[in-house]
């Protein structure tokens, strides 16, 4: 795999929760919670897809003029590493020990993937604080642009 690896699977104490990581370049390339019950997977919840899909949502309402052309612009990227042209970064807070909820992250934004253009005519760069809870549930608790 060319600048990625399988990160350390993180459990709950119990064994009913597992956080699978790939890792990436810019980004993961896969972040996925999975709710285990009696030896099945009761249900899978992809944290990066549910992470980029707000994120961008927030920065497209912050600044739509801008967010449209950084798109457009971007347009031949490859879609599932760059959502809309854009990096989404997203990273689990208190790696160590076991797995607790509610599950913390942090997700950025930025426009200029890999630094293609220096310096960026057009840039969009934003954060967000988020949690997921034992249900599931995405719950935003800050978001900011710069």
């Amino acid at each position: 795999m060319n600048h990625g690896s399988i990160q350390p699977s993180r459990w709950s104490a119990d064994g009913s929760f597992l956080l699978w990581e790939v890792a990436g370049k810019w980004s993961p390339r896969a972040l996925v919670l999975l709710n285990i019950k009696d030896g099945k997977v009761k249900w899978q919840r992809n944290l990066l897809k549910m992470a980029q899909k707000e994120i961008l949502a927030r920065t497209r309402k912050a600044s739509a003029t801008k967010y449209a052309a950084i798109k457009n612009r971007n347009s031949e990227l490859d879609q599932d590493t760059y959502p809309d042209g854009f990096t989404v970064d997203v990273q689990i807070t208190g790696k160590g020990g076991p797995l607790t909820f509610p599950l913390d992250g942090e997700v950025s934004l930025e426009s200029n993937p890999n630094a293609m253009e220096s310096p960026p005519k057009n840039r969009l760069s934003s954060q967000m604080k988020a949690a997921l809870d034992s249900d599931a549930k995405f719950i935003v608790k800050s978001f900011r642009m710069q």
